[in-house]
């Protein structure tokens, strides 16, 4: 069974059952071991933990589990083995991405972003002659692969001779410094697909976790920005066979949620921007000024939140920094016609 509480589900095995219709039970992690892997997109902070967790809930929260994760919870899933072939490594990939959009359909978008990073994580392979992700100065790139250094550990900062393909500039890179490896002969848009659903998650989980909703809605900004990257990378290498398209769909929908990301991050700007963007791209026109609306609406507001805080604050110092009228002694009539001033 699958207990959800606040949009996040897990397996639970039923420990007690009360008789206010609660049920106390132990959380069983069932989601793909990533442990040992490196996460591409989402922050740490929502990485679920192995070990685990006891508590109660309402019985009308519980749900039954999709069928793969019974499987997986039972350990009878073989599918999600390492895959020998470039035709089963697509299935691997396409696999873990379906899982995920079951759980985010179902409103669990923690769940689903583990399912996600799985897939992405698969499709992403640093090779030579490969193409890559790198950041440059702050700013994704896109580079071909000319050697890989394999005395050094990819988590250890091991290396890559790479080819800058806007300018043809050489450099010698960290692994770590790849976002992500862009996957060959992709026809289907795979990647692209996967980082805007990785997007739609950050965005749903920043509302439901104050404490770390910048993280996450960086992380979305991080998604959409390398799907926005790759598509017009791919339009790019299509242009020598047809006509390049105004603006990629893959891309017109990242420009979306990287504009709500922006506005929920504050960065007027650059929501802004991306809006203005999507209104001269014919059918996001309309979407587009609705959120330049939006944007000018919450700029407003904050500005007022912000001006309202900063009136407290300065009402709080002044109070704690005057002098206490109340404590002051005034002298009597008689006090001050028997003194000499």
């Amino acid at each position: 069974m699958v207990a959800t509480v606040g949009g996040s589900g897990a397996a639970a095995d039923l420990k007690d059952v009360s008789d206010n219709n609660t049920l106390c039970i132990l959380w069983e992690p069932i989601y793909p071991n990533l442990i040992s892997e490196k996460f591409l997109i989402t922050p740490k902070s929502i990485h679920r933990e192995t070990k685990q967790d006891e508590s109660t809930i309402k019985v009308d929260t519980m749900e039954g589990l999709l069928p793969f994760e019974i499987d997986l919870y039972n350990d009878s899933d073989v599918s999600g083995k390492a895959a020998t072939g470039s035709g089963k490594a697509i299935s691997n990939i396409i696999m873990w991405k379906e899982r995920g959009d079951q759980l985010l359909r179902l409103g669990d978008a923690s769940a689903a972003t583990s399912y996600y990073e799985k897939a992405l994580f698969d499709s992403s392979s640093v090779s030579i002659g490969g193409t890559v992700i790198i950041s440059v100065e702050g700013f994704p790139r896109i580079a071909e692969v000319d050697c890989v250094d394999d005395d050094d550990n990819y988590d250890d900062g091991g290396t890559i001779d790479v080819t800058i393909v806007y300018n043809e500039d050489e450099k010698t890179v960290k692994q770590s410094t790849v976002l992500l490896s862009v996957l060959e002969a992709d026809a289907t848009s795979l990647q692209e697909r996967i980082l805007l659903n990785i997007a739609r998650c950050m965005l749903q989980l920043s509302d439901l976790d104050v404490v770390n909703r910048p993280k996450y809605l960086k992380s979305a900004v991080l998604a959409t920005t390398l799907v926005i990257t790759i598509s017009f990378f791919r339009e790019q290498q299509q242009g020598a066979d047809g006509e390049l398209s105004l603006f990629p769909k893959n891309a017109q929908s990242a420009l979306v949620l990287r504009c709500k990301a922006y506005t929920g991050l504050s960065k007027w700007s650059k929501a802004t921007s991306d809006a203005r963007k999507l209104m001269k791209r014919g059918s996001n026109g309309e979407q587009g000024h609705k959120l330049l609306v939006g944007i000018g609406r919450k700029k407003k507001l904050r500005s007022k939140t912000d001006k309202k805080l900063a009136q407290e604050i300065c009402l709080l110092v002044h109070s704690a920094t005057a002098p206490n009228v109340s404590k002051i002694k005034v002298k009597s009539d008689n006090s001050s016609r028997t003194s000499p001033w």
